[in-house]
């Protein structure tokens, strides 16, 4: 699911305003796409065709988790066994945030206001 979510992320050519364009679905996991308006950006003025990242072929995300499973994963033992690691489930991508500043105790006014489709689309 993360290989498909990270391969699935588009990006206009001109803006940088990101979209994703991968589904998933079950496992306890709710992260519908994030799509574009007919495959352009819709909010630059001469719609730009959006762009698939090189890094994000599947191949290189692949990569890109063996390397965070030798070099990142080491640290997150680390400062687990310190204390001092949030572990925190993402289930609907985008919609998790509130409950994540949540729980990191951090405020952010307005936040909680902020339309994300996924947490609207799993109450």
């Amino acid at each position: 699911a993360l290989v498909a979510k990270l391969a699935g992320r588009r990006l206009c050519e001109q803006c940088g305003r990101q979209f994703n364009v991968a589904e998933i679905e079950g496992g306890g996991l709710h992260m519908p796409p994030l799509l574009p308006h007919e495959g352009m950006c819709g909010d630059c003025d001469d719609d730009p065709p959006l762009e698939h990242r090189a890094d994000d072929q599947e191949a290189v995300v692949e990569k890109r988790l063996r390397v965070y499973q030798t070099q990142t994963a080491p640290l997150i033992d680390f400062y687990g066994q310190r204390g001092l690691l949030l572990t925190f489930p993402v289930r609907m991508g985008l919609g998790d945030m509130p409950r994540l500043l949540k729980e990191m105790g951090v405020e952010a006014p307005g936040y909680e206001e902020v339309d994300f489709p996924e947490a609207a689309a799993a109450q």
